[in-house]
């Protein structure tokens, strides 16, 4: 930012930083043809919603940019977005071009247009409910402060969280129990 001094060249810089961060991220991945289109893909949506923003807040002003960001409506609908193309970007991650031709194929464009535009929904409500559930947790309070972020709480927390790992592994590396059926 520093080599172009120009107030309205940086937020394009930083579209332009975002996309290269999260391209890299997909390379970083693997070397694969499908790790980078997941780069492209990734990249593409994070600095398309930066981009957006910018836009936005160049066409309607700050004010009512963030006005409309308050809305719970469009917050969810925002969400619900970023979600499904998260979720069909990781196709790239965990697939082959055969896989990924043969998902259509077998599934076909409509179909899964349908889909993803059910995972938007099904998100957007979903992440919409969780930030509600969320923000009563958060309104709970002792002496001004909320329970939830307390130390105490965050320390119960942590150590629930670090008992259950210890138990997750204990289990995943025990032997497997002698299946009954094996004495008949």
């Amino acid at each position: 930012m520093r080599r172009y001094r120009q107030p309205g060249l940086e937020p394009f810089l930083g579209v332009f930083a975002f996309f290269v961060t999260f391209f890299l991220v997909g390379v970083w991945h693997g070397q694969t043809s499908e790790f980078i289109f997941f780069g492209v893909l990734t990249g593409g949506g994070v600095s398309g919603a930066k981009l957006y923003q910018v836009l936005m807040a160049k066409l309607l002003g700050r004010n009512r940019y963030r006005a409309l960001s308050r809305n719970v409506a469009y917050n969810a609908l925002a969400r619900g977005l970023n979600f499904a193309w998260f979720a069909f970007t990781l196709l790239w991650f965990w697939s082959t071009w055969t896989q990924l031709g043969d998902i259509l194929k077998r599934v076909g464009g409509g179909t899964a247009t349908i889909a993803l535009l059910l995972i938007f929904l099904g998100a957007a409500i979903m992440l919409e409910a969780w930030e509600r559930v969320r923000a009563l947790g958060l309104a709970w309070s002792w002496e001004r402060q909320p329970i939830l972020l307390s130390r105490y709480t965050r320390t119960a927390w942590s150590t629930t969280l670090a008992v259950i790992s210890v138990a997750v592994l204990l289990l995943l590396n025990t032997p497997a129990p002698d299946i009954v059926y094996k004495g008949f």
